[in-house]
């Protein structure tokens, strides 16, 4: 009777009428309320009891039941997270490249729950695990406790998108584009009817077993052998953006100078306690205008900022106290000498690095390795001061996170021989370092052959690092 008429616009058309075939309510007919009795009891609704997010929420739905017409909102910027909304908009895109043709491909595009039955149907995990240690520990995980496999592997490796694909292929293949039968091979219980039907028009890849269910057939060992053989070869690629502009990692609030100091150069490192000898140059009580600091200077800057006031602590504000190298802040050395930040003695962290500049001293091929972070500001005028003043006119080597490296040789107790993925560019107190991983999988860390933390980029320098092209097609590590 309502359908998907509004509560009140189904009062402004059936208030006052009888309820269809509803019985006497206390010998009186049972009546729709009118208009005026329903807006009435609306408005007497209580919103004002409950914590301040029962009564957004209370207030939200005496909106809706007020509310006369519903109409469907604009596709909004929070609907690309959607994945139906992503696939379509790829399909869109497929599309204008083969809009000359005259025989135009299909695009066919499947639901995750299905591909996520087939892939479970087929039993396909473990062609991941034929050539990862760390795939085939979960898979025996699984067997005796409850988890997620699929979101386990997004935290192991990337090529489960590689084995998606595949899934994609098959399933599209024997599998017609069909809605109504997609949503029959997701159901758990299924009628007669439609097992018949899943049998009849997926190819033969689904059988009736004893008790007349539709069942997957087992997948063809050839076919399991072919993903493996793909899957060994490792081919993941990342986008590494070319794009120098942007204030990436910068921060928005501002820090206050407390004191800058340099390594004192005649002073002895401290053995005892590890830690070098500091001369500070400048502090913020003494009055004096911030120094100048060259490129060069080796310097750390001491900062605080205050934090938010504290209602449990008589609003007071905690002060904050950290280190930076001052190659990281930005407003401590303004081009002129002045800036708005170092008027104020204050700074910016900058906490994203472009990536590593590498040449030789003088541009000349056996002249010393040189090395440099470049942060992500100013990227091109850093890259051309390089270029023009240490490297003979030559635009130096950048290494960033994401590109694959090839180790070719190994250098004494130092074998890194293996293609890896740069997964982050270091500047410890040791010199600068890679934590680097094989590239199919997602994250370094200690302990295991795939990964390797805190390598000195100079050793690999050493051993012969060399940058790989990579296409859109990976890297093949069977190479």
């Amino acid at each position: 009777m309502k359908g998907n008429l509004t509560a009140l616009q189904f009062i402004k058309e059936c208030g006052g009428k009888d309820i269809e075939d509803a019985p006497s309510v206390r010998e009186q007919r049972s009546n729709l309320v009118t208009e005026t009795l329903y807006r009435k009891f609306v408005e007497g609704l209580d919103i004002k009891a409950g914590h301040a997010q029962d009564v957004s929420r209370k207030k939200k739905r005496k909106a809706l039941l007020l509310l006369e017409r519903y109409e469907d909102k604009s596709f909004l910027p929070k609907d690309l997270t959607q994945t139906s909304h992503l696939v379509w908009l790829a399909v869109m895109e497929l599309e204008k490249e083969f809009i000359s043709l005259k025989n135009k491909p299909r695009l066919i595009s499947l639901p995750g729950a299905v591909t996520g039955e087939v892939r479970k149907g087929w039993e396909l995990y473990g062609c991941l695990a034929a050539h990862n240690s760390e795939v085939e520990k979960t898979i025996n995980r699984a067997r005796s406790e409850s988890l997620n496999i699929k979101k386990e592997l997004r935290d192991i490796t990337h090529l489960h998108h590689a084995l998606d694909a595949c899934v994609l292929g098959y399933a599209s293949h024997f599998i017609p584009n069909d809605g109504g039968l997609w949503e029959i091979l997701v159901k758990r219980h299924r009628c007669p009817e439609e097992n018949n039907r899943l049998v009849k028009e997926t190819h033969g890849i689904f059988f009736r077993d004893g008790d007349g269910h539709a069942r997957l057939r087992e997948f063809k060992p050839e076919w399991k052998k072919q993903i493996i053989d793909r899957l060994a070869e490792c081919r993941v690629v990342q986008h590494v953006p070319k794009k120098m502009g942007g204030l990436v990692g910068l921060e928005e609030n501002t820090r206050g100078i407390k004191a800058i100091k340099v390594s004192h150069p005649t002073l002895a490192t401290d053995k005892k306690n590890k830690k070098s000898k500091w001369n500070i140059i400048w502090n913020c009580k003494s009055g004096e205008p911030l120094p100048t600091l060259n490129n060069s200077d080796d310097a750390i800057v001491e900062l605080q900022q205050y934090g938010p006031r504290d209602p449990k602590n008589q609003d007071k504000r905690e002060r904050k106290e950290t280190e930076e190298k001052a190659a990281k802040l930005l407003g401590l050395r303004p081009k002129g000498g002045n800036g708005k930040l170092h008027v104020i003695k204050g700074v910016r962290v900058i906490n994203a690095n472009f990536g590593l500049a590498l040449w030789r001293k003088n541009g000349q091929p056996e002249g010393e390795v040189q090395m440099r972070v470049i942060l992500w500001h100013k990227v091109w005028p850093q890259l051309k001061a390089i270029a023009d003043h240490e490297n003979g006119g030559k635009w130096p080597q950048v290494l960033r996170n994401g590109q694959i490296i090839h180790i070719p040789t190994a250098k004494g107790r130092s074998d890194y021989r293996e293609k890896w993925r740069i997964c982050s560019i270091k500047n410890n107190e040791s010199g600068l370092a890679f934590d680097m991983v094989r590239p199919d999988m997602t994250k370094a860390r200690n302990g295991v052959d795939w990964a390797k933390i805190n390598v000195s980029v100079l050793t690999l320098v050493k051993c012969g690092m060399q940058i790989v092209p990579c296409g859109l097609t990976g890297v093949n590590l069977k190479e």
